[in-house]
């Protein structure tokens, strides 16, 4: 079996939901995990395959200026995104008995991935998915050096000298440049992607149609949860039959469950803003209505899609009401 080391990075307060990610990389007995961060964190609660670095970000920008010989800039934890890519050369000690890298974040929850991602698929390709949330590579130095080939797509001088984030690690970078050059790159795993914004109802982002000519469709009835290891879809399509989808991950930016770190449940139902523990996620009459209890008002979806230059009409106001 490849040997797999995912690197997450984080720095500043840990939020609630950061404890699922970890709760859920150790469902993943076969793959290491490595939290880089300086915040302290509990050795209790840590699976035996994660792995946590203490550091600082200025320690981390001082390794990147020796490896590109230039005063990068390294000012703010969001400009960790453009980093991702080079993460291959920034730790490397501690990437060396790995036959694949990755990176992850932490606002997401992890399901079987090696069920996905088989040594059968790590074989015939060199970088797994397409997106930041979770892309995984071939462990060799002329891999790990790619985000320096195409300077004409994004050039990692520019990118590394500047504050500004230039997402090198989503489509415009490097997933761009794997594809000008056709390098072997596995484009799509099913996988989950909230939307963020308002919290009335969790409906997924829909791009993977137009990325990827993967049909994406929300239900009125549909629910997200976690199953001993597995990221699960439940929802009734329009002959009311119950059906089910499985993905490798559910990434929900910008959204805070609220959950007791050392109290995660074995199976869980994705709320707007907290998991609920269930004996049963086939329950999606009931699940399902529980879902759409929040604390957003119609008055505050109707002024976010006003700011978004939306239409407030009977259609909208329906959704606000559980979409039925």
């Amino acid at each position: 079996m490849y040997k797999i080391r995912l690197i997450s990075c984080y720095f500043g307060e840990l939020k609630s939901e950061f404890y699922l990610w970890l709760n859920s990389c150790g469902y993943n007995k076969t793959i290491d995990f490595l939290f880089v961060t300086d915040q302290e964190i509990i050795a209790d609660i840590c699976p035996p395959n994660v792995k946590i670095l203490h550091t600082t970000l200025k320690c981390i920008k001082d390794v990147a200026d020796r490896i590109f010989n230039f005063d990068v800039e390294l000012g703010t934890p969001y400009k960790l995104c453009d980093y991702k890519v080079a993460y291959g050369l920034i730790f490397q000690e501690e990437l060396r008995q790995y036959d694949f890298w990755g990176y992850c974040d932490s606002d997401m929850v992890l399901g079987n991935i090696r069920k996905y991602i088989t040594d059968e698929i790590l074989e015939g390709y060199d970088k797994i998915l397409p997106l930041g949330h979770l892309s995984i590579y071939r462990n060799t130095d002329e891999i790990n050096r790619r985000f320096m080939e195409c300077p004409d797509i994004m050039d990692y001088h520019e990118v590394f000298s500047s504050p500004r984030i230039f997402q090198f690690d989503e489509t415009p970078g490097i997933y761009a440049m794997y594809k000008k050059r056709s390098w072997r790159m596995l484009e799509y795993i099913p996988f989950l992607d909230i939307v963020s914004g308002y919290d009335q109802r969790l409906t997924k982002y829909v791009y993977a149609k137009r990325m990827y000519g993967v049909q994406v469709q929300n239900h009125t009835q549909q629910i997200f949860c976690f199953a001993r290891g597995e990221i699960i879809e439940k929802y009734r399509n329009k002959k009311n039959t119950l059906c089910e989808h499985r993905y490798i991950y559910i990434h929900s930016s910008k959204r805070h469950y609220q959950c007791p770190y050392n109290e995660i449940p074995k199976q869980y139902v994705f709320m707007p803003d907290k998991i609920c523990e269930t004996d049963n996620v086939d329950d999606i009459d009931s699940l399902s209505d529980y879902s759409k209890k929040t604390n957003c008002t119609i008055e505050k979806m109707l002024l976010h899609m006003l700011t978004m230059g939306g239409k407030v009409n009977n259609k909208i106001r329906s959704l606000v009401r559980g979409g039925k």
